[in-house]
């Protein structure tokens, strides 16, 4: 599978633009319409590294297009960056805590 095949199933699986590529890789998103189109240059390895990872592919299937290709796990909120999904994560717990507080306050204050 080619870089350009990985990005568009990439694409659709995710719902994202080449904008959110773009920025969470580095670069511009002319360079990304050139991957899409498979116009793919010379890339710096620190560019190749990022977009294995968002692609949640290693290095090394993205080199060699392999077909080898994963939807990775943190990218199940992909609008969310890793603050905002700990800070989601928290208030889920606090607000569970709140309600499982409640719920033995008003058992006990029932029960005489």
């Amino acid at each position: 599978m080619q870089l350009k095949d990985l990005l568009n199933e990439y694409k659709c699986r995710m719902s994202v633009t080449n904008d959110y590529i773009a920025e969470h890789v580095g670069v511009n998103k002319s360079t990304v319409s050139r991957w899409m189109k498979g116009e793919t240059k010379v890339m710096k390895p620190a560019v190749i590294e990022k977009l294995s990872y968002l692609l949640g592919t290693d290095v090394e299937s993205l080199l060699k297009n392999s077909d080898r290709f994963e939807k990775p796990l943190e990218q199940q909120r992909p609008d969310m960056d890793y603050l905002q999904k700990k800070t989601w994560q928290a208030m889920r717990r606090y607000q569970r805590a709140i309600i499982i507080g409640a719920i033995i306050f008003f058992a006990s204050a029932v029960t005489p």
